[in-house]
């Protein structure tokens, strides 16, 4: 198996190659700052609050997705950015900021009709992520701190956003072709393209300079045994969380491939609990279109 290094060099080639192939979305720059700012001993609300202010296009989507019931079960009246900071905290202050960040950031880059569907998807994945490792009773699944299940979900399947503009017409192809062949998508990607949307979600939050976390969770989602084990736990989780959408029609159905047995068993998830999962999974999704409708992003 590569080493970190060998993987960081192959990531920073393939996304050399698919720049001279399609527009590379730049990461906001609003991002890194806040990073920069929630790494202090001690972040300042006020101060963050100012900074996310400096971009009001994304502080306006800030508000909004901090004022959905996952981030605001109570329905409180969020006004404002700073009104947000104070309701969500720092923490989770991050992960809506990438979220709207990205959103924005992919405005117009691929298909309308597809755009919407993979950020239903990854919204949904993010979403029940968190739901599905509380449920785990066998390996110990670790969230790292760096690394939140929302951002992580949210980024795992960003990759089809780069493949898809390159593939054109042929995207529409592969699909048919999977259907016929009941091989899922990203291995038709690697037979046409060399590489799949894994290899280039990771090669992008890697240039993002995104947790290695979330980059080893992109890049492994669909083979999660091939995940370094000290994050294994994690990818195992975006990967059923993944299935799962995907087979409730949150996503590819029978086109994103398989589920790894190894993956749940060692979640320890019972089969007798799938029923409840799949109605949290439609709860979900249900407030990830809503989330996505207030970002002008409708299914």
């Amino acid at each position: 198996m590569p080493g970190e290094w060998e993987l960081a060099m192959k990531s920073e080639d393939l996304l050399e190659d698919l720049a001279r192939k399609t527009e590379i979305p730049t990461f906001p720059s609003v991002v890194a700052q806040l990073q920069t700012a929630l790494n202090e001993d001690e972040p300042s609300l006020d101060e963050v609050a100012t900074l996310v202010s400096e971009d009001p296009g994304i502080a306006s989507r800030v508000v909004k997705l901090a004022s959905s019931a996952i981030y605001n079960p109570m329905g409180a009246q969020l006004d404002s950015v700073q009104v947000a900071v104070m309701r969500v905290g720092l923490l989770q202050l991050r992960d809506i900021v990438t979220a709207a960040a990205v959103v924005s950031a992919f405005d117009g880059h691929a298909d309308a009709a597809l755009t919407r569907r993979v950020w239903l998807h990854s919204f949904t994945s993010g979403i029940a992520a968190g739901l599905l490792a509380s449920r785990c009773k066998g390996v110990p699944v670790q969230t790292p701190q760096s690394n939140p299940y929302f951002l992580a979900g949210l980024m795992h399947d960003i990759g089809i956003l780069i493949v898809a503009p390159i593939l054109g017409d042929r995207m529409q192809t592969l699909l048919d072709e999977s259907i016929a062949t009941e091989l899922p998508v990203h291995e038709l990607e690697q037979e046409e393209l060399g590489f799949s949307h894994a290899d280039a979600g990771a090669a992008l939050v890697t240039s993002w300079g995104l947790p290695d976390a979330v980059i080893e969770i992109a890049r492994h989602h669909h083979q999660p045994e091939r995940a370094p084990e000290s994050i294994r736990g994690s990818v195992e989780v975006i990967h059923v969380a993944d299935w799962l959408a995907d087979r409730q029609g949150y996503g590819w159905g029978e086109l994103g491939g398989s589920l790894c047995d190894d993956a749940w068993d060692r979640l320890g998830v019972p089969w007798d609990e799938v029923d409840a999962l799949i109605e949290e999974f439609d709860r979900c999704a249900a407030e990830s279109a809503r989330m996505l409708a207030s970002l002008n992003v409708r299914r």
